[in-house]
């Protein structure tokens, strides 16, 4: 039986679920809860990367996302800053009303008071998934981490790292440009025809471009031996024992 491999990413329906063995089968799901996907890696073995973060300092920022940022350059915005883990909660949603920011603008003076800084609004949107993967399910994904089944990635460190000088992912050159990378790894599948086959009847719940992130990460994950690793376990410590690290 071949070795399934898998990659994970947020999207507005929850999260996308790439994977499969890259020869013969490859699979797609959305679920709403993580717990559902975190199941079928125990399950079935599937050594998977998240592109999420797995582990939060007390309050610092975490120095993975920093060299991440500092080795993508002009692009290292996508990087976003974590929160502090004396911080983090659960949000009500939906996070915003009719462009009412309070929520954010409320979350933001808590964790300023706790942590010392603020956080940008880019990470405020994704908090509940931040609370998911290091709260609420803290306990599986460490089990996961420990069985080398599951570990954080970036997808514009993967990409960046196949391919210098990518345009932003948003472009339909960017875009097109990080599916024909995906494409090389799996030459038994139109992998154009297999993004819009998964998509049926829930494209506003998924985008291309997370489709394609998540990809990254079940290519990663198969190549995770040889794969490169931002960590620095001195100073990047979660205090519920998760390993903090990037890979790419």
């Amino acid at each position: 039986m071949d070795k399934l491999y898998g990659g994970i990413d947020g999207c507005k329906g929850g999260w996308v679920f790439v994977y499969g063995d890259l020869k013969r089968n490859i699979n797609c799901t959305v679920k709403k809860s993580l717990s559902e996907i975190l199941g079928l890696i125990q399950l079935q073995s599937i050594r998977t990367a998240i592109d999420m973060p797995i582990g939060l300092n007390r309050c610092a920022v975490r120095r993975c996302d920093s060299k991440a940022a500092e080795k993508l350059g002009k692009n290292g915005s996508s990087v976003f800053p974590m929160p502090g883990s004396c911080a983090v909660e659960k949000i009500e949603l939906p996070y915003f009303t009719k462009g009412d920011f309070r929520k954010f603008k409320d979350f933001n003076t808590k964790h300023n008071d706790r942590c010392g800084r603020k956080i940008p609004l880019s990470t405020f949107c994704i908090m509940n998934k931040i609370y998911e993967i290091n709260c609420e399910y803290a306990d599986v994904v460490r089990k996961l981490q420990m069985e080398e089944l599951l570990f954080e990635f970036h997808p514009e460190l993967f990409f960046n790292n196949k391919r210098n000088g990518l345009s932003p992912k948003k472009s339909p050159t960017g875009l097109n440009d990080r599916c024909n990378i995906i494409q090389k790894y799996l030459p038994n599948f139109n992998y154009s025809d297999l993004i819009d086959e998964w998509r049926k009847g829930q494209c506003n719940n998924v985008q291309r471009d997370d489709v394609v992130d998540a990809s990254a990460g079940m290519i990663l994950a198969s190549e995770y031996e040889k794969s490169h690793e931002l960590s620095f376990p001195n100073e990047d410590i979660s205090e519920n024992h998760l390993v903090i690290s990037i890979r790419y």
